[in-house]
């Protein structure tokens, strides 16, 4: 039997918290639910998360934000889908910031979410890498470079990818949190 992925859902809202995860339950997820971001925090802190779907706006000293920030400490590579009810521009830059995964808009379409979460969790593949077209241009002289210093050449094309990924990630969370618009 196959793993079942597990789910962190941060939501002060009971009905609603029930509501997502029940859904997420219906789609095969394990979800852990949390009503608050401190025990969310506390839960992160001994159990590893595939995601975690969190409100952004909550009562107390910490919102949702801060909850990701302080999950991500420890489990950095932790994926993260944001929704929020209030789109601002500190929110938005917030979440560029900690790079999350998407943004979906209150009132949440359950089937919406269940996309998001299914793309965030499997990503499609593509079938061309730009970083694999631009290796290939550079054959000959990534070969005598490679001959030369094969490990540090190897670091900085992982540092470059991973780069990349993260402005284009921060370019597709600040275009679906509406913090620029398509046209732009």
């Amino acid at each position: 039997m196959k793993e079942q992925l597990r789910i962190l859902v941060l939501e002060d809202d009971v009905n609603m918290l029930e509501s997502l995860c029940g859904v997420l339950r219906h789609h095969d997820y394990a979800p852990r639910p949390a009503s608050n971001p401190q025990d969310a925090v506390d839960m992160a802190k001994i159990i590893p998360f595939h995601l975690v779907v969190s409100d952004i706006r909550m009562a107390g000293p910490t919102d949702g934000l801060g909850a990701i920030r302080k999950i991500k400490k420890f489990q950095p590579k932790v994926k993260v889908v944001m929704i929020t009810g209030f789109a601002d521009d500190e929110s938005c830059r917030q979440a560029i910031e900690l790079l999350v995964d998407d943004y979906v808009h209150k009132p949440v379409r359950l089937p919406v979410l269940m996309e998001v979460v299914q793309r965030v969790l499997h990503p499609p593949k593509r079938s061309s890498n730009p970083l694999n077209e631009l290796r290939s241009w550079l054959a000959a002289p990534l070969k005598l470079m490679e001959q030369a210093r094969a490990q540090k050449v190897g670091r900085l094309v992982v540092l470059l990818e991973e780069e990349k990924n993260k402005v284009l990630q921060a370019f597709f969370v600040a275009i679906r949190a509406k913090g620029i618009t398509k046209s732009a």
